[in-house]
């Protein structure tokens, strides 16, 4: 019996020394020891969000559509082009001496009327505007997509290392069973039962491993990483202040700046400006003739007013489905506020509630998992407890620790949802 306790008093010892040192290597910053002791280059979140937003060749390419757009607006004001005619008449004529040879040499210019050329620069304006707020937009769905795979690989990345720390220590821990198994002063079962613990914390770290590189792939094509870094490369960030202070005033600014809703706002410019050009267009346009006419062998001068009577067509059909429009991009308008609205709001007070079980997860989650797991380890060295009971308490410590780990990324992530529904910078 004394050779049993002193047995047991020996596992619990590499227990300790193996199972809690690698969970708790996670404490903080959630790296061990020994990758401390070796550091690689490290990328941080800003550093992938810069690099995305310069390398990026969606957001190049939303960049020269607003360069076009610039170009196009300064050509929109032209005045359209003169006609220039000449004309012969009687060229077939056999009577030269009763019917000569008439000569017609005019240039006609047609004259807007209506204000249409205004209301092309006013195109031309809305269209370099809806140009600009997609470049906008571009960049946001850029960062929020950099920033949901950068953490999703810290997210794996983290846990892989945590659960692979914990299946280290179990399986100096099976050695020895395997050893007192031998000894026959342990049951078979229990080494069984030990190993498939081991065997499923190692395949959950491998998967855990897997999603990170998975993860990690797409984010290295989408900021331009060339060769695509280790995953261990990528800082764990922190969660940005949140704070619930004058919200309502933040979602007036914010509805000011949102990308989406100056998307909307330009549909509705551009809308308008169509319905005012579409309304010019139902006004005739002079055309203006002017030039020499030989006729009978004298030169004389031409001069000819042209106008269309506006009896029928007044382009009616056009500019009423050009009011439609503009009726509807005043209601998409209202909704794209509305929902930009709501979910500014849900974002913001998801990350405060975040933040606020963050700093009490530690107390709330560890501080039990330690007082179980610390029991656990006193029962089993003076022969009270049992060895698996040991097992399964270092198993709630390992989930608390990966609780508190999960969470610290949750509200990373929702901090970056709620800069970005605010309309705030999003780099830390």
């Amino acid at each position: 019996m004394h050779e049993l306790l002193k047995g047991r008093r020996d596992i619990a010892t590499i227990v300790v020394a193996g199972v809690l040192t690698g969970v708790g290597a996670f404490d903080g910053g959630f790296v061990s020891p020994a990758r401390a002791q070796s550091p690689s280059p490290s990328i941080a979140l800003s550093d992938a969000l810069r690099q995305a937003r310069t390398h990026s060749p969606a957001r190049q390419a939303a960049l020269a559509r607003v360069d076009a757009a610039d170009l196009s607006r300064q050509w929109a004001g032209r005045w359209p082009n003169p006609v220039v005619e000449a004309r012969w008449e009687n060229l077939a004529s056999g009577h030269r001496d009763l019917l000569p040879l008439d000569v017609f040499a005019t240039v006609s210019q047609p004259v807007e009327l209506g204000g249409k050329r205004a209301a092309r620069i006013g195109v031309a304006t809305a269209v370099t505007e809806a140009a600009r707020a997609t470049l906008d937009a571009t960049a946001r769905e850029l960062d929020v997509e950099v920033a949901n795979r950068f953490l999703a690989v810290v997210r794996e990345r983290d846990r892989g290392r945590l659960l692979s720390d914990h299946a280290q220590g179990l399986a100096e821990l099976v050695r020895i069973l395997r050893r007192r198994v031998e000894e026959g002063v342990t049951a078979e079962a229990d080494l069984r039962k030990l190993e498939t613990e081991q065997v499923r914390v190692e395949t959950d770290a491998a998967l855990a491993r897997l999603r990170a590189h998975r993860e990690l792939v797409p984010l290295a094509a989408l900021v331009g990483w060339a060769p695509t870094p280790s995953t261990d490369a990528l800082e764990r960030p922190s969660p940005g202040p949140v704070t619930t202070d004058d919200l309502e005033a933040r979602l007036r600014a914010a509805l000011e700046r949102r990308a989406d809703v100056r998307q909307a706002e330009a549909r509705l410019h551009a809308a308008q400006q169509t319905l005012r050009f579409e309304r010019a267009r139902g006004v005739p346009d002079l055309n203006v003739t002017s030039g020499l006419k030989r006729t009978n062998r004298y030169d004389t001068g031409v001069l000819a007013v042209v106008m269309p009577i506006p009896l029928f067509e007044r382009n009616r059909a056009a500019a009423t489905l050009a009011r439609g429009a503009v009726s509807a991009a005043e209601l998409e308008l209202e909704q794209v506020r509305r929902r930009a609205a709501g979910e500014a709001r849900a974002a913001v007070t998801t990350a405060a509630e975040l933040a606020r079980r963050r700093t009490d997860a530690e107390t709330q989650l560890v501080a039990p998992a330690t007082v179980v797991r610390t029991a656990a380890r006193s029962a089993f060295e003076s022969g009270a407890g049992d060895l698996l009971r040991l097992v399964d308490a270092e198993r709630v410590y390992a989930d608390a620790r990966m609780s508190v780990h999960e969470l610290w990324l949750d509200a990373v992530q929702a901090s970056v949802d709620a800069q970005i529904a605010l309309a705030e910078e999003v780099l830390p």
